[in-house]
């Protein structure tokens, strides 16, 4: 099957319902392409599976209408997408649309029971509000923070006990970066409290979850990264610069005891130890990726990579980065 298949964005594992330890297929979302100066959609954004026992790929899902997407998730028997200014439900086993609804600036997506927690920003152009919560089957706006009590866009989020952890980075306004992080109690639906990063912590990208440290990847004004470790216990905050890393672009992830990331453009990652709250070089892998995803179950790292013309690629690692799988898209 030829695929065009530019940007592996974002990967979940299934598992076999017998045996969950068990990998079973891979869910790829790929970007597609969109020129902006002719203002057309090249190649649509897709939904596909990778099958590990068949060593096969399918597209599932066409996304019509789309420039570009920026989330998957999984949630029971769905998955969730969010694609340029749609939030869609697709049938994680029968792979049909179930239900979508139209929001501009959709940027990720988290459920908590039945709450659909949605983040927004949209480059050069203002919404009403950044952050809104939903009920995940009517699609009812059941909560949000007004644009007037937070005029900034938001990105990652974070589901621990009965909050949500949301990243403030105003990353559509360049040279404007901030570095927050809100907390909303989701039974209540309130915000609770604010988290200001610091001078060192801005354009918080990726959020990850570590026992009670929430972990905070930050991009700065892409002169430079960080990581933030926050302690939810009280809400302490230290912020340790990555060495010799200037912007990172989304290509983090928690692995085990430390997080993963590299540099845009570059071919080697590096890492930092959340313990020794150290970071360096860690491999060379000789390629550059676009997105990465973590298992705890099995331990496994997914990264995408890409051409941006006609094909991808998914390599599955274990946490010391040896290759396990490799999934060719093409």
């Amino acid at each position: 099957m030829k695929c065009k298949l530019l940007l592996i964005l974002s990967i979940s594992l299934i598992y076999n319902l017998l045996a969950t330890s068990q990998l079973k297929e891979i869910l790829v979302l790929n970007e597609g392409s969109y020129d902006y100066t002719s203002g057309k959609i090249l190649v649509p954004v897709t939904v596909g599976v990778y099958d590990l026992n068949s060593n096969s790929y399918q597209q599932l899902n066409i996304i019509e209408n789309a420039r570009f997407a920026s989330d998957i998730i999984l949630d029971q028997s769905n998955y969730w997408v969010a694609a340029d200014q749609r939030i869609l439900k697709f049938d994680l086993l029968n792979r049909q649309l179930l239900a979508s609804m139209d929001l501009v600036g959709v940027r990720k997506l988290a459920i908590y029971k039945d709450l659909l927690i949605v983040t927004r920003g949209e480059y050069l152009k203002k919404l009403d509000a950044y952050v809104q919560i939903y009920n995940k089957n009517s699609f009812k706006l059941l909560f949000e923070i007004p644009a007037s009590d937070l005029p900034h866009t938001t990105e990652s989020i974070v589901i621990k006990d009965n909050n949500a952890y949301i990243a403030v980075n105003n990353g559509f306004d360049f040279g404007n970066e901030v570095g927050k992080i809100i907390k909303v109690n989701l039974n209540l639906l309130q915000v609770e409290s604010v988290v200001d990063l610091g001078l060192e912590g801005k354009n918080p990208e990726n959020l990850m979850l570590k026992d009670h440290l929430l972990l905070s990847l930050n991009n700065k004004s892409f002169n430079g990264s960080s990581v933030s470790l926050i302690d939810l216990k009280n809400s302490g905050v230290e912020t340790y610069n990555l060495n010799n890393v200037n912007s990172l672009c989304g290509t983090s992830v928690l692995a085990g005891e430390s997080i993963i990331y590299q540099e845009i453009n570059k071919t080697d990652v590096g890492k930092f130890n959340i313990a020794f709250k150290q970071s360096g070089f860690f491999k060379d892998l000789g390629r550059s990726f676009y997105g990465m995803s973590y298992d705890p179950i099995t331990k496994l790292v997914c990264a995408g990579e890409t051409d941006f013309k006609t094909s991808g690629k998914v390599h599955v690692y274990d946490e010391q980065f040896d290759e396990k799988y490799l999934l060719k898209l093409e």
